[in-house]
């Protein structure tokens, strides 16, 4: 990464240094405790044995994930001032050429001694502590995602279950980097929002860490690289060819999974890097957004100020409910550099803004009711959601027909504005925490005009219509208003013989696609 003077890290009392046994450049140590070191130069592993240096391995490069953090950057926990020294990247997928997402971990050399992990995965952030016991950690074989148990004299849920291999070093680390030594990684989250792991990397003796969610403006950090669009620059000498239509593609971001082509929107799959074979997968017809990707807005999530948020994806995504039938709605991913990603959510609920989660909420007194920061919140829908199509960039590997167990929760009371959602998979349980957001400031934030005059009897073709859509559902293949209204007139037609006094909404398929959208429930 580069880095202007202005924004140089702070200078660091380096205690000791030596050279490097493979190329001779200086390695230095800031803790004389610290036994092991990535060379800057070669990217050797050495290790200290008294005043001298041993080469035991060699580092890969780095992927630049954007990250505004870097070695030497300084800042404090709870007053007690750290050093980012060094860090380890994680990546996982299902084999060794491939990589569904990376995270890191950076290693924070507190001043009195102690070393900790500060932990970037997709722009959220972890300090956690390595524990001298694993706090009576099962076997690995006795733990599956989703589970609940005792560990550490805490009750924990187990949020992901992977096999994860470090693929990169850099700087001091207080242990030995297992470089491409795929192994299980466990994540266990508690409604304390604290987050443990369980590293079984020897599989008799797993270790573990327990940490806390932080935000990079509570650190006070000092030497942050910053920039103009640090997050969504566009990478140099990553781009390629579109291996549906030959067009040239180039993502933004380096940690970027899939991508769709900007000029026949096939989807991509970069999960093995762009240099290897590249796959795609022609989607039917585009969708045009009605927020258009590169947009930036101001808005606020939650109790979080409002701040500047880019959309870099969009899809459509199905869904079918035994209680709503077929439905679809709008999904955004935004990014903000020192946020992270959200999503905002177009769907017959209105706009609806997410956060993933730290911890996980509390089981309330029945199966159908959960309790997050002393709230209750009441399950009303369950259903498996599937992506129709893809727009943009994403920082996981979107695949054709993947789809995930959903299950959402409304706030009650005066929290009904409040939402809960949680999607599960066989290797991992995310829940994300949101809130209805007044359509009036989704326009006012992304400049969007109001929507165009509907004919009056619309509400009796679908209560689902989302608030800013002036066409019939979340589908839309630009063919007109001809097409538009025909479906109106067939619509109701159907509704005037279908209608009952139980009946929540119409259905309607959309022109071309065959995707089909409801009214009733909050998608």
């Amino acid at each position: 990464m580069t880095d202007s003077s202005d924004n140089a890290p702070p200078p660091i009392p380096r205690r000791w240094e030596a050279p490097c046994p493979n190329c001779g450049a200086g390695v230095p140590f800031a803790s004389s405790t610290t036994p092991y070191a990535v060379c800057s130069y070669c990217r050797s592993t050495v290790v200290r044995e008294g005043e001298v240096l041993r080469r035991i391995g060699e580092s890969a490069e780095l992927i630049d994930s954007r990250s505004r953090l870097q070695l030497g950057v300084r800042g404090e926990q709870d007053r007690r001032p750290f050093t980012l020294v060094g860090r380890v990247q994680y990546g996982y997928g299902e084999g060794v050429a491939s990589l569904d997402g990376t995270w890191t971990e950076w290693h924070a050399l507190f001043d009195d001694g102690r070393s900790g992990w500060l932990s970037e995965d997709n722009d959220q952030y972890v300090i956690a502590f390595d524990r001298d016991d694993n706090g009576g950690a099962p076997p690995f074989g006795a733990l599956e995602v989703g589970q609940s148990l005792r560990l550490a004299d805490s009750d924990w849920r187990v949020a992901s279950i992977v096999r994860a291999r470090a693929i990169a070093a850099e700087g001091e680390l207080p242990t030995r980097p297992a470089l491409d030594a795929a192994h299980p990684i466990v994540d266990l989250r508690n409604a304390h929002n604290q987050v443990a792991t369980l590293d079984y990397l020897d599989e008799r003796a797993p270790t573990l860490a327990i940490g806390n969610p932080v935000r990079l403006a509570e650190l006070a950090l000092q030497g942050l690289i910053d920039g103009p669009d640090l997050g969504l620059a566009t990478v140099g000498g990553r781009s390629f060819d579109c291996p549906s239509c030959g067009a040239a593609c180039a993502p933004k971001r380096e940690d970027t999974q899939s991508m769709s082509c900007t000029s026949c929107f096939a989807l991509i799959d970069l999960s093995k890097g762009v240099g290897a074979d590249l796959t795609a997968f022609q989607q039917r017809q585009r969708v045009q957004p009605k927020i258009a990707l590169g947009t930036v807005g101001r808005l606020g999530f939650g109790a979080h100020k409002p701040v500047e948020w880019q959309v870099i994806g969009f899809s459509v995504k199905t869904a079918n409910s035994g209680s709503d039938g077929s439905f679809a709605w709008r999904d955004y991913l935004l990014h903000n550099v020192g946020e992270g990603f959200a999503f905002l959510i177009d769907s017959d609920d209105g706009w609806v803004g997410y956060r993933t989660m730290t911890g996980v909420p509390e089981q309330g007194r029945n199966a159908r009711t959960v309790r997050w920061k002393n709230a209750p919140y009441v399950q009303v829908d369950a259903y498996r959601a599937q992506v129709s199509y893809v727009e943009g960039e994403f920082y996981w590997a979107v695949r054709r027909d993947d789809s995930v167990l959903t299950t959402d929760f409304n706030g009650v009371g005066a929290m009904s504005a409040r939402r809960l959602s949680k999607e599960s998979t066989d290797s991992e349980v995310v829940w994300s925490e949101g809130s209805i957001i007044p359509a009036d400031a989704v326009r006012k934030a992304f400049r969007l005009s109001a929507p165009k005059t509907v004919p009056s009897f619309a509400p009796y073709v679908s209560d689902g219509i989302g608030p800013l859509s002036d066409d019939i559902g979340p589908l839309s293949d630009g063919s007109g208003s001809l097409i538009k209204y025909a479906l109106i007139v067939a619509a109701i037609l159907i509704f005037l013989f279908v209608l009952n006094d139980n009946q929540r909404g119409m259905v309607l398929r959309a022109a071309s696609d065959g995707y089909i959208y409801t009214g009733g429930g909050h998608k």
